[in-house]
Protein backbone atom coordinates (compact mmCIF):
# COMPACT_ATOMS: atom_id res chain seq x y z
CA UNK A 1 0.00 0.00 0.00
CA UNK A 2 1.30 3.42 -0.91
CA UNK A 3 0.01 5.28 2.18
CA UNK A 4 2.37 7.74 3.85
CA UNK A 5 0.78 7.21 7.27
CA UNK A 6 1.10 3.43 6.99
CA UNK A 7 4.76 3.94 6.08
CA UNK A 8 5.29 6.15 9.15
CA UNK A 9 3.46 3.66 11.38
CA UNK A 10 5.55 0.78 9.96
CA UNK A 11 8.76 2.84 10.31
CA UNK A 12 9.42 2.78 6.58
CA UNK A 13 9.63 6.58 6.87
CA UNK A 14 11.46 8.03 9.85
CA UNK A 15 9.64 10.59 11.97
CA UNK A 16 11.18 12.33 14.97
CA UNK A 17 8.00 14.27 15.79
CA UNK A 18 5.97 11.41 17.23
CA UNK A 19 4.32 12.59 20.43
CA UNK A 20 2.56 9.43 21.55
CA UNK A 21 1.98 5.93 20.27
CA UNK A 22 0.28 2.81 21.46
CA UNK A 23 -0.98 -0.26 19.64
CA UNK A 24 -4.01 1.64 18.24
CA UNK A 25 -3.11 5.29 17.64
CA UNK A 26 -0.24 7.52 16.66
CA UNK A 27 -0.10 11.19 17.66
CA UNK A 28 2.47 13.34 15.90
CA UNK A 29 3.21 16.86 14.82
CA UNK A 30 2.16 17.67 11.30
CA UNK A 31 5.11 18.39 9.02
CA UNK A 32 3.30 21.51 7.77
CA UNK A 33 3.45 23.25 11.18
CA UNK A 34 0.58 25.50 10.08
CA UNK A 35 0.28 26.67 13.69
CA UNK A 36 2.27 25.88 16.81
CA UNK A 37 1.49 22.29 17.74
CA UNK A 38 -0.48 21.44 14.60
CA UNK A 39 -1.04 17.82 15.54
CA UNK A 40 -2.24 14.70 13.75
CA UNK A 41 -4.03 11.80 15.39
CA UNK A 42 -3.86 8.73 13.22
CA UNK A 43 -5.64 5.43 13.68
CA UNK A 44 -2.95 2.81 13.08
CA UNK A 45 -5.12 0.33 11.22
CA UNK A 46 -5.67 1.61 7.71
CA UNK A 47 -9.24 2.87 7.36
CA UNK A 48 -10.47 5.54 5.04
CA UNK A 49 -13.72 6.31 6.83
CA UNK A 50 -14.99 6.51 10.36
CA UNK A 51 -17.70 4.00 9.52
CA UNK A 52 -15.04 1.34 8.97
CA UNK A 53 -14.12 1.49 12.65
CA UNK A 54 -16.01 -0.29 15.38
CA UNK A 55 -17.77 1.85 17.96
CA UNK A 56 -15.24 0.72 20.55
CA UNK A 57 -12.35 1.79 18.31
CA UNK A 58 -13.90 5.18 17.66
CA UNK A 59 -14.57 5.74 21.38
CA UNK A 60 -10.93 4.99 22.12
CA UNK A 61 -9.80 7.34 19.33
CA UNK A 62 -12.15 10.03 20.68
CA UNK A 63 -10.67 9.66 24.16
CA UNK A 64 -7.18 10.30 22.77
CA UNK A 65 -8.41 13.31 20.77
CA UNK A 66 -10.02 14.74 23.89
CA UNK A 67 -6.91 14.33 26.03
CA UNK A 68 -4.62 15.62 23.29
CA UNK A 69 -6.68 18.71 22.62
CA UNK A 70 -6.99 19.51 26.33
CA UNK A 71 -3.25 19.40 26.93
CA UNK A 72 -2.38 21.15 23.66
CA UNK A 73 -4.59 24.09 24.55
CA UNK A 74 -2.95 24.31 27.95
CA UNK A 75 0.61 24.05 26.61
CA UNK A 76 0.00 26.53 23.80
CA UNK A 77 -2.00 28.90 25.96
CA UNK A 78 -4.81 28.74 23.45
CA UNK A 79 -8.54 28.77 24.15
CA UNK A 80 -9.87 27.11 21.01
CA UNK A 81 -8.96 24.40 18.60
CA UNK A 82 -10.07 23.53 15.13
CA UNK A 83 -10.38 19.78 14.76
CA UNK A 84 -10.69 18.53 11.25
CA UNK A 85 -11.05 15.09 9.74
CA UNK A 86 -9.45 15.05 6.34
CA UNK A 87 -9.26 12.56 3.55
CA UNK A 88 -8.49 14.35 0.32
CA UNK A 89 -4.68 14.38 0.67
CA UNK A 90 -4.05 11.17 2.64
CA UNK A 91 -6.77 8.53 2.50
CA UNK A 92 -6.02 7.11 5.95
CA UNK A 93 -8.39 7.96 8.82
CA UNK A 94 -6.92 10.82 10.83
CA UNK A 95 -7.78 14.11 12.49
CA UNK A 96 -5.88 17.40 12.61
CA UNK A 97 -5.86 19.57 15.71
CA UNK A 98 -5.04 23.24 15.18
CA UNK A 99 -4.66 25.07 18.51
CA UNK A 100 -5.80 28.66 18.09
CA UNK A 101 -7.73 31.47 19.80
CA UNK A 102 -11.47 32.10 20.03
CA UNK A 103 -10.89 35.40 18.27
CA UNK A 104 -9.78 33.75 15.02
CA UNK A 105 -11.74 35.08 12.06
CA UNK A 106 -13.03 33.15 9.08
CA UNK A 107 -10.38 34.83 6.91
CA UNK A 108 -7.62 33.72 9.28
CA UNK A 109 -9.05 30.20 9.38
CA UNK A 110 -9.13 30.06 5.61
CA UNK A 111 -5.52 31.30 5.57
CA UNK A 112 -4.56 28.37 7.84
CA UNK A 113 -6.21 25.80 5.62
CA UNK A 114 -4.62 27.25 2.54
CA UNK A 115 -1.31 26.70 4.37
CA UNK A 116 -0.18 30.26 3.88
CA UNK A 117 1.57 30.26 7.23
CA UNK A 118 4.14 28.10 8.96
CA UNK A 119 5.13 28.14 12.61
CA UNK A 120 8.87 28.15 13.25
CA UNK A 121 9.76 26.35 16.47
CA UNK A 122 12.35 27.89 18.78
CA UNK A 123 15.36 25.75 19.78
CA UNK A 124 14.26 22.86 22.03
CA UNK A 125 10.65 24.07 22.04
CA UNK A 126 9.34 21.16 20.00
CA UNK A 127 11.17 18.53 22.07
CA UNK A 128 10.01 20.03 25.37
CA UNK A 129 6.38 20.15 24.25
CA UNK A 130 6.53 16.61 22.79
CA UNK A 131 7.80 15.33 26.14
CA UNK A 132 5.12 17.19 28.11
CA UNK A 133 2.29 15.93 25.95
CA UNK A 134 3.69 12.41 25.87
CA UNK A 135 3.81 12.27 29.69
CA UNK A 136 0.20 13.43 29.84
CA UNK A 137 -1.05 10.93 27.25
CA UNK A 138 0.82 8.04 28.92
CA UNK A 139 -1.58 8.48 31.87
CA UNK A 140 -4.73 7.74 29.91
Amino acid sequence: MDCIFCKIINREIANTDIIYEDDKVLVMLDIDNVVKWHTLLIWKEHHENLSEMSEEEYLYFSKIIHKTEKKLLELCKCNKSIILKTWWIVSHFHFHIYPTQKTITWEETKWLFEKQCKYEYKPNEKETLINELNKYLQNK
